[in-house]
């Protein structure tokens, strides 16, 4: 009797790519679309199992959760996973939620994970690098060797990108 040992050498490598969207307004559909990538087209179908995790993005409020199994056709070089986006009607920074690929069929996984970054267009901080922040409507009195300060458009809230110090 003859036996074929099939390697692992000829199958292609799957990943998947971070990607940045818009938060819909609160009539607008939006989705997060992941392109699942192979280093080459397959000769057979190619399978992966993905499902979303919760970072700073809200499962339910922010995206809807999704839990699946991907199919790439044979000869196609890419897949992609749609994740419905929500819009939560809190203005508020950038969000994140991970795709994760689990359980490849006929081809081998090499990047697995994803970060999706939602921004809320009505946040819309400015970024100025500064040295120094001084006295402000919240009676700062001052942060030294910042390397950027985001101010919300109410002026109600900053954040300090980088290492800050009191004076």
């Amino acid at each position: 009797a003859d036996v074929t040992i099939i390697g692992d050498d000829d199958l292609p490598l799957l990943s998947v790519d971070d990607i940045t969207v818009i938060e819909p307004t609160s009539n607008g559909i939006a989705t997060a679309d992941f392109t699942v990538s192979l280093s080459r087209v397959a000769a057979q179908e190619v399978r992966v199992s993905y499902l979303t995790l919760q970072r700073t993005a809200t499962a339910g409020e922010d995206y809807v959760t999704a839990a699946d199994i991907l199919i790439i056709p044979a000869g196609n070089p890419t897949g992609t996973i749609s994740v419905p986006l929500l819009a939560d009607g809190f203005v508020e920074p950038d969000e994140q939620f991970d795709l994760e690929l689990t359980l490849p069929t006929n081809a081998i996984l090499v990047d697995g994970v994803a970060s999706a970054t939602i921004i809320d267009p009505a946040f819309n901080p400015s970024v100025d690098p500064v040295d120094t922040l001084t006295q402000g409507q919240n009676g700062v009195d001052g942060l030294s060797g910042a390397d950027g300060v985001l101010v919300s458009p109410d002026g109600n809230e900053v954040y300090v990108d980088g290492r800050a110090t009191d004076k």
